[in-house]
Parts: structure tokens; C-alpha cells; sequence
């Protein structure tokens, strides 16, 4: 179901400490820092992939014409930057088996 999470950051904290035999603080530290640097290599255009997962990118959506559903009138939806995520094939493999 979109819209519930079954496992929130604290329990990804959690877990990633577990298995990396690493305090919480030093898991919250290693996911902060991973997440910075890939928000910012996004953000200056680069591409980002991590094999066990898959390739975060940005994506330009170009300026579009659209209608108001309620009123009829013309809009313009302007151009901006989304984040894409391509999963990996053997992400797509673990989660199909």
C-alpha cells in the first residue's frame, strides 16, 4: 500500500548499526552522509549508483500545458528537476524471489 512505511529511519538506524557493528550514532552519521552525498551529486547533474541497489539521477521535466479540472483555464506547469531511481537488476532479482 503508497503511503505506509514499514520501516521508519529509526529502525533503519537501527538495523544498519546491527550489522555494521557500529554504534546508532555513528549508523545515524554514516546514513546522513551518504544521503548528503548523494543529494549533492544529484544536484550538480551527476549520476549515482550503488550496485546493491540501483542509479539515483535527476531528471528534467520540461514546461507543460495543463488545465485547471475546476475552471477550464489554461496553466503552465513550469520546467524542473525530479530525482530518478533505476533499481539494480539484482535488486529487482531479490525482491521478485
Amino acid at each position: 500500500m503508497k503511503g505506509i512505511c514499514k520501516m521508519n529511519q529509526s529502525e533503519l538506524i537501527r538495523a544498519l548499526a546491527e550489522e555494521s557493528e557500529v554504534t546508532q550514532v555513528q549508523a545515524k552519521v554514516m546514513l546522513e552522509t551518504l544521503g548528503s552525498i548523494v543529494l549533492r551529486e544529484i544536484k550538480s547533474g551527476e549520476t549515482v549508483a550503488l550496485p546493491v541497489l540501483g542509479r539515483f539521477s535527476s531528471k528534467e521535466s520540461a514546461e507543460r500545458k495543463c488545465r485547471n479540472p475546476r475552471t477550464g483555464e489554461e496553466m503552465t506547469v513550469p520546467a524542473k528537476t525530479k530525482i530518478a531511481f533505476s533499481p539494480s537488476a539484482n535488486a529487482k532479482e531479490e525482491v521478485a524471489s
